[in-house]
């Protein structure tokens, strides 16, 4: 289960950037994350947003700054990126941590569109997924960016489809479109959500070794836990083969 984090903010009566008025902005690199909740240290700037983006790139299951990206977007009233970071949170909290998604997305529902404060709202009590179709988010860095539908084809009998096979259709109609990158994004955050799927992780894998992009791969294995990942065996002989520096693919 996930902590309940105290919030306290935006209010009428004061504001991250008015508290801060005197003081000058601190590099993000050398800001001590553990210190703040609610006032960083310094104006908080795009730098610094763009930071705690890295870091809950790097690791989504840093609630921490996922909870400051909210706060610090919905101050300066930046209204696409209070969703993003916001639809970031839903997905990683999953169905836990109803308290603290219901806290913030109330605090923030003047900054969000009408659109994204319905879709958030909808999803309040049971969370969301990388997957699901959700109103376009720029600045979200675990949605997979699927606006449209996830169904292929229509239903004909009363046996359902192995699971993954949408995203894997989705991903391969993306790959034979030419757009790569969007493949490899939605098979990441399909991943991640689900290690042990073996056709998503051969997949994805098949991309990283047609694409020779070792940075990918082994940011992906950072993030996911090796004991669960299918395929690791050849996780691991592609991370070998690319650090190698041979630039064929594999036979």
């Amino acid at each position: 289960m996930w902590p309940d984090v105290e919030i306290s903010v935006m209010d009428d009566s004061s504001s991250v950037c008015s508290e801060q008025a005197a003081v000058t902005a601190v590099d993000p690199v050398f800001v001590d994350y553990h210190d703040w909740l609610v006032v960083p240290p310094g104006i908080p700037d795009t730098r610094l947003l763009d930071h705690l983006a890295h870091r809950v790139s790097r690791n989504p299951a840093d609630l921490l700054s996922h909870v400051q990206r909210v706060i610090l977007c919905a101050d300066q009233r930046r209204v696409d990126e209070t969703y993003g970071t916001l639809l970031d949170l839903f997905i990683v909290l999953g169905d836990k941590g109803y308290a603290l998604r219901l806290r913030l997305l109330n605090k923030c529902r003047g900054v969000l569109s009408t659109q994204q404060y319905g879709t958030l709202k909808a999803a309040a009590l049971s969370g969301l997924s990388a997957i699901d179709v959700v109103p376009e988010a720029e600045h979200s860095r675990l949605c997979a960016g699927i606006s449209g539908s996830l169904k292929i084809v229509s239903m004909t009998d009363a046996h359902l489809p192995a699971p993954g096979m949408s995203v894997l259709n989705e991903a391969r109609d993306l790959i034979n479109s030419d757009r790569i990158e969007s493949a490899r994004k939605l098979l990441e955050s399909a991943l991640l959500a689900s290690p042990q799927d073996e056709e998503i992780s051969r997949e994805l894998l098949a991309i990283y070794r047609h694409t020779l992009n070792y940075a990918g791969l082994t940011a992906m294995l950072e993030k996911l836990p090796s004991a669960a990942l299918a395929a690791l065996e050849e996780w691991q002989a592609l991370v070998e083969h690319l650090a190698s520096g041979n630039k064929h693919e594999p036979c």
